[in-house]
């Protein structure tokens, strides 16, 4: 099979350069392993902006539960998409867009009784932004209360009884 882009191993640095940017200029956003096929695999930004599509509708489905299910399925290495979220502007809003439907989802799914807490506690804060803060809080003021130093205790005066008298 005939490579869409050519190996990056085999060019200088200058060749590199142009190639590169001939991939983005042209048809090719970037090339990837395919952890399907093993094969290299060309994506261009139109399969950039299909494969955000793609997830956030993926994202809407009872069978999403982690990313990680959706990189299984694609065949695009995590780092790989991590790299490209970081390059294109419509994958990162996807991305965050599937986050915090899973997250939603994961979330509605134990106040139903459906899942465990426990089993969705440990990495909530991944896929939800609100309940990541909500943590944070909580573990800020905990953190202000077993803060070390001095400590106030103020206790008004007790009125004077029969039973305890005024101290002479």
């Amino acid at each position: 099979m005939k490579k869409l882009l050519p190996s990056k191993r085999q060019h200088s640095t200058g060749e590199l350069e142009q190639t590169e940017k001939k991939a983005y200029e042209g048809a090719w956003a970037d090339t990837y392993i395919n952890t399907l096929s093993m094969k290299e695999t060309a994506i261009s930004i139109w399969g950039i902006e299909r494969l955000s599509k793609h997830l956030v509708e993926w994202a809407r489905t009872e069978d999403a539960f982690t990313l990680t299910d959706f990189f299984e399925i694609t065949g695009i290495p995590h780092g790989t998409f991590n790299v490209w979220v970081s390059r294109y502007d419509i994958l990162a809003v996807a991305h965050n867009t599937a986050k915090e439907l899973i997250g939603a989802r994961r979330e509605k799914n134990v106040a139903t009784g459906k899942w465990k807490d426990a089993m969705i506690r440990p990495i909530q804060g991944h896929y939800s932004q609100v309940w990541r803060s909500e943590q944070e809080r909580q573990a800020h003021l905990e953190q202000s209360k077993s803060a070390p130093g001095t400590q106030f205790v103020v206790i008004e005066k007790m009125p004077d009884t029969k039973e305890v008298p005024e101290k002479q």
